[in-house]
């Protein structure tokens, strides 16, 4: 699996300039690669930039709203790799340029393209694309560097958290643009539906594996063998090639549905190894369950993206 995260860069200002409105430090510090997965905004200085990461995508508009009121040129990725859901988005004083990217292709774009967009083109994975493009932008990648690098916790609030003691909300001013928190959800919940979804289907085609040498070395009824192999392989794309995808998930859990079904009329005409297709009954009551959630949670996450 990739990152689910979001990175921005400012370049032109300091960390004295997030500090006069009201944006500072914790104390708290951490490397590249743990801020990447923290839920609180963090902050680097390199290369006179200014480098932002979290595991929240509202950070991107967050980082945008300062760069509008800053005066900075500002690159922002959100890399949500479990939804295969990415987004791209720059802003160089009136030049903004947005671009969303599910499953490989543009859904969404505004603005006029910029040539380091190219590299996105180049790539074969859209997080490789999104990231080399960063990269031409700002001049960083998630290198050994930036994994490495000493990031510092911020006290910042996203728009619709509520404000901790002792965290100052950035004032607003007329030009300064609002983030639309009611375009993200939370990205930890899929993920987790997404471990878990894995985990199911992993376990699944182990049945299905001691299924084939039980049917091979005996003659065991397990049901009609095609509804078995339609599901391993369902399964198996699933899990190593469909990225899990929506349509992927739906796909497999239909198949489960029916493979559920196949097992129940086996068991229910006393065929042997009753108890080890029970287990597997109430593992694919288990897996439909998962599927479910985490195909809910995927559209979820869409239609935020999509505007609804």
């Amino acid at each position: 699996m990739g990152h689910d995260c979001a990175v921005a860069a400012l370049t032109g200002i300091g960390l004295e300039d997030l500090a006069r409105i009201g944006i500072t430090t914790t104390g708290r510090t951490t490397t590249g690669d743990e801020a990447l997965s923290e839920e609180q905004p963090h902050v680097a200085v390199r290369h006179g930039q200014l480098l932002f990461a979290c595991a929240d995508p509202r950070l991107v508009e967050s980082v945008e709203a300062v760069a509008v009121q800053l005066g900075a040129r500002m690159a922002g990725i959100v890399l949500g790799s479990t939804a295969d859901f990415h987004l791209l988005h720059l802003r160089d004083g009136d030049r903004v340029r947005e671009r969303l990217v599910h499953e490989g292709e543009t859904v969404e774009s505004s603005g006029e393209p910029w040539p380091e967009e190219t590299a996105l083109d180049e790539e074969q994975f859209t997080e490789d694309g999104m990231l080399a493009v960063f990269g031409r932008v700002t001049g960083v990648g998630l290198d050994d560097a930036w994994m490495n690098q000493e990031f510092h916790q911020l006290q910042w609030g996203f728009p619709g958290d509520e404000v901790s003691p002792g965290v100052v909300e950035v004032v607003e001013t007329d030009e300064q643009e609002t983030a639309d928190d009611s375009r993200y959800v939370p990205v930890t919940p899929i993920a987790t539906s997404y471990k878990l979804a894995g985990v199911a289907l992993a376990v699944g085609l182990a049945f299905e594996a001691l299924f084939g040498v039980l049917a091979l070395s005996s003659d065991a009824d397990f049901g009609p063998p095609v509804v078995h192999v339609l599901f391993a392989v369902l399964a198996a794309f699933t899990l190593f090639r469909g990225r899990m995808s929506i349509v992927s998930v739906l796909w497999t859990a239909a198949e489960a549905a029916v493979l559920l079904v196949a097992v129940v009329v086996t068991v229910v005409r006393e065929a042997e190894d009753v108890v080890l297709l029970v287990a597997f009954a109430v593992h694919l009551v288990v897996l439909l369950g998962i599927l479910g959630l985490h195909s809910v949670r995927l559209r979820s996450f869409e239609r935020a993206f999509a505007g609804g």
